[in-house]
């Protein structure tokens, strides 16, 4: 069995217990926290992670991992409870997910491949970033119906890749939506080689955010990537 290490990586937010319970689907292995309240439960290993009245920008809770050479292609997915967060407007933002990659590069430059992140509001909304060499960012905004929803990506490189969504579908139906420059054209995100790493969970919250959801939970669980590399012993991690 793949050994699981978590690695807590600073000691202004802690977590409800000094005991594990759960076990992380591969590839991630372990936990960034900062300045947060935060918790893992069940077999299925849910974070609850909420900002505190103390929280900055950099508050964050999420499971992370870092691959030695980067994908061209991968799948993640991963289902938010976001039903403890009062109404909000669309300046409360926090980020769900990123994928990075091994270099930055493009203009302006960046490494993130594709970051999700929740947009509140009536209805609340997932806003897709996308890197691209034509345009440094394309960008797509998805209303949410509900609010528990499962959010899949597909990330593909290279001088015509895209990025691919679902939300409340499976990978097996056809996508809710891709991300191009054009339609049919694809992004051109060669220059950053691929997906060396990712991340899910709350990070970069907005100082509205922080300022008006102090104490409200979002909740990831069911988390799942199709990496299935397992790290051996000698794997070591560090914050990105």
């Amino acid at each position: 069995m793949n050994l699981i290490r978590f690695v807590l990586l600073a000691a202004v937010s802690t977590f409800a217990s000094a005991t594990w319970s759960c076990e992380l689907p591969l590839p991630f292995e372990y936990v960034f926290q900062n300045n947060v309240t935060s918790s893992l439960a069940g077999t299925s290993c849910a974070l609850t992670v909420s900002t505190t009245a103390t929280s900055r920008t950099t508050a964050a809770a999420f499971f992370h991992y870092r691959r030695p050479s980067p994908l061209t292609s991968v799948r993640y997915g991963f289902r938010l409870d976001s039903s403890a967060l009062s109404t909000g407007l669309s300046n409360q933002q926090v980020r769900l997910f990123s994928a990075t990659s091994p270099i930055v590069a493009l203009s302006p430059p960046t490494s993130d491949l594709l970051a999700v992140e929740l947009r509140l509001g009536t209805p609340s909304s997932l806003l897709f970033a996308a890197a691209d060499a034509s345009s440094g960012t394309t960008f797509a905004s998805v209303a949410l119906s509900g609010s528990v929803n499962t959010v899949r990506v597909e990330i593909n490189t290279g001088a015509t890749g895209n990025v691919k969504y679902w939300i409340n579908h499976a990978f097996t139906d056809p996508p809710d939506g891709v991300i191009e420059t054009t339609p049919g054209s694809g992004l051109d995100n060669a220059a950053l080689q691929g997906v060396i790493g990712a991340e899910i969970g709350l990070s970069n919250p907005t100082k509205n955010y922080r300022a008006l959801h102090s104490g409200e939970a979002l909740v990831f669980d069911q988390i799942e990537s199709s990496d299935d590399i397992v790290f051996d012993d000698d794997f070591s991690s560090g914050a990105q």
